[in-house]
């Protein structure tokens, strides 16, 4: 061969090589690019997602406390201590600072958000409502996130089932309640759980990191809410049914996270030991008073039908549907009997198509899992029934229709627009559906007013609305006396439908006699206040109403036994205190008008020990301070009688 054709040959070689490592290159560059464009897609369809979740619940962000916002929040003691009660909130049960104890919930995340929420705004639910709908946006996001994880090649039917999640209008009593803070935090800690349990499994660089990290998300998870356990069935069940994870690491991981689990109970059981049953009444959860197996099964399963049909149809929604709105029924009731065909059929078919690895068998198992422990078919529970107890069950549902409806788009990075109008269709309609149901969680009247016209067999619903209607904040509105005594005859009449329904109601006949002593029919109140002490004679609220109903007859000296005896059962009461204090000062001016000054002052520095009761735990009722003001005058501390009037004057100029 001729040198100028080994040359021209190494030329051509040269040249080839080249062409070859720049086609290489333009084949990493371009799939560099193509991946960057995936990731964006992924970042703004999931901030998509949370954008959609921050506007459906935008309404919310002024309204009120409702419902059980007052127990937890509002007129929880412990709650309104701030951070400085935050050691003592992680040592105790969720409703103590409301009830003096008991012995069923241990919830303290959420309510040590709402500790430092009233610290620094107390009083003002805006912020908590705020932090409500930034999470749930949070959620919409996070949700997205987990689901790419596990169907990385399902972009739009990820992106569509994590819409219907955040738009489906059964979640507006989590979102709109600031109380269910804790449905939204245990959920929302599942996918962080969900995310790093699968970097865990999946990923080979930094397995400890993500181990560890998803060990501290679902602690977490269970400190918000105890039904949280069951997310210990769904994730391995997560990971069989869509990872190809190595069985070493699997069992690593659950085993953890069972560890977790057995110290989470055990620390429970540890906090919640020291504590009283929580009992809940019949008018509660029928199911607790049934003594029918077969009974309670039956019912309970007909009231998974409801749940299931409110998932189709989220029309209408309600807060209670409390006894008797949701009777007993048998086996041979249509409700049981569609519900269970239903229900079964289900089952057979997650069963039998579960070795495929299919979505809707996973779907339907998620549902069954998560609404296990709420369902009162394994365990009996506090209430019959709840919407909020479809938060995290619904996500079986929305991952199933969301594969039925975009089963055509798998595989495509564009399909077919069309595709897409019935997923949009669904979410404007859920949206118009939520935004009209978040107007009903405005405040506790436009709640009850709107609930017991869907609910009229409920004798809560008739109960909450006849108390929002003759409550002092309400009437405190009315400027016609005319009207005020005609939203007490209201309320009157919603008390007695209550009794109507569930004459055992003992709540609705302290209410009753509430109602006539503010109508002054004192004969009448007695009457009512002493039945509901037949039912329960150590009832607190009870004892205290019927004092404040005998301090204002005059009746002092059996207003403070009312008051004594409620103080003896249950120690920290500072409005009862107050109250107390009030008696003991008439007492004392009383025995001043008779001449005994002597008894007059031991009365006057009782009624002192007892408002100092008062102002140390709420130092912000300025009444209180003024009160302590005049008892100090009486007993002649002209220098401590200065100071808490000058506090008074502080905290409130009209002292002045």
């Amino acid at each position: 061969m001729s040198k100028e054709k080994i040359v021209l040959h190494k030329k051509e070689s040269v040249t080839i090589k080249k062409n070859q490592h720049s086609g290489k290159q333009s084949d990493i560059s371009s799939a560099f690019k193509s991946s960057i464009t995936v990731k964006k897609n992924k970042l703004m369809l999931g901030s998509f997602i949370a954008l959609l979740g921050f506007i459906f619940y935008s309404n919310t962000l002024h309204h009120n406390y409702t419902f059980d916002d007052f127990s937890i929040i509002r007129d929880n003691l412990l709650t309104k201590k701030g951070v400085s009660g935050l050691k003592e909130i992680f040592l105790s049960s969720y409703w103590t600072g409301y009830f003096e104890n008991d012995n069923f919930l241990y919830r303290p995340l959420s309510k040590a958000m709402f500790a430092i929420e009233w610290q620094i705004a107390p009083n003002k639910p805006g912020l908590s409502h705020l932090l409500n709908v930034i999470l749930y946006a949070i959620t919409g996001f996070l949700l997205f996130k987990m689901l790419m994880l596990y169907f990385p090649d399902k972009m739009w039917f990820c992106a569509v089932a994590s819409i219907f999640f955040i738009a489906h209008p059964i979640h507006t009593e989590v979102i709109a309640s600031i109380k269910s803070r804790d449905e939204i935090l245990s959920f929302l800690f599942f996918l962080l759980t969900g995310i790093c349990a699968f970097n865990f499994l999946m990923k080979k660089r930094k397995n400890s990191i993500w181990l560890i990290a998803s060990l501290i998300y679902y602690s977490l998870s269970l400190l918000s809410k105890e039904s949280a356990i069951t997310y210990l069935a769904v994730i391995p069940l997560m990971v069989y049914f869509f990872t190809e994870a190595n069985l070493k690491k699997q069992l690593i991981l659950f085993s953890s996270l069972c560890i977790i689990v057995v110290l989470f109970l055990m620390l429970r059981s540890a906090i919640l030991s020291s504590g009283e049953p929580f009992n809940a009444p019949m008018v509660d959860n029928i199911l607790l008073f049934t003594k029918s197996h077969l009974l309670r099964f039956t019912t309970a399963v007909s009231i998974l039908g409801i749940y299931l049909k409110l998932l189709f149809f989220p029309y209408p929604l309600v807060s209670d549907k409390s006894y008797n709105q949701i009777p007993l029924v048998g086996l041979n009731d249509w409700h049981f009997i569609l519900s269970f065909l239903i229900f079964a059929g289900l089952g057979i078919y997650a069963l039998w198509e579960f070795r495929k690895k299919s979505i809707y068998s996973f779907g339907i198992l998620f549902f069954f899992i998560t609404i296990s422990v709420t369902s009162n078919i394994f365990i009996l529970i506090g209430t019959s029934y709840g919407e909020r107890f479809m938060y995290a069950p619904s996500l079986g549902f929305c991952l199933i229709l969301s594969s039925l409806l975009m089963r055509t788009s798998e595989g495509e990075a564009t399909p077919d627009k069309k595709l897409f109008i019935l997923p949009a269709l669904i979410t404007l309609i859920f949206f118009v559906l939520t935004f009209k149901r978040n107007k009903a969680w405005k405040d506790d009247y436009a709640l009850h007013s709107t609930d017991v016209l869907h609910s009229p067999n409920s004798a809560k619903a008739h109960y909450f609305f006849g108390n929002i209607l003759t409550g002092d904040e309400y009437l405190s509105k009315i400027k016609s006396p005319a009207l005020q005594q005609a939203a007490l005859n209201e309320g009157l009449k919603e008390m007695r439908k209550t009794i109507s329904i569930y004459p055992l109601y003992s709540d609705a006949f302290d209410k009753i006699g509430n109602i006539y002593f503010k109508q002054q029919k004192f004969d009448s109140a007695d009457v009512y206040f002493k039945k509901a002490l037949s039912f329960y004679p150590d009832n607190v609220l009870y004892l205290n109403n019927y004092g404040i109903s005998l301090f204002y007859q005059y009746r002092m000296e059996e207003a403070r036994q009312q008051f004594e005896h409620s103080l003896k059962i249950k120690s920290f009461q500072p409005k009862t205190n107050y109250d107390l204090a009030l008696v003991y000062g008439a007492l004392g001016q009383q025995l001043e008008e008779l001449n005994n000054s002597v008894k007059a002052k031991q009365y006057y520095e009782i009624a002192i020990s007892n408002l100092l009761k008062c102002v140390k735990p709420e130092p912000y009722y300025a009444q209180r301070y003024y009160m302590m003001s005049v008892a100090y005058q009486r007993i002649g501390n002209k220098v401590n009688a200065q100071h808490y009037l000058d506090t008074a004057q502080r905290l409130n100029p009209a002292f002045r």
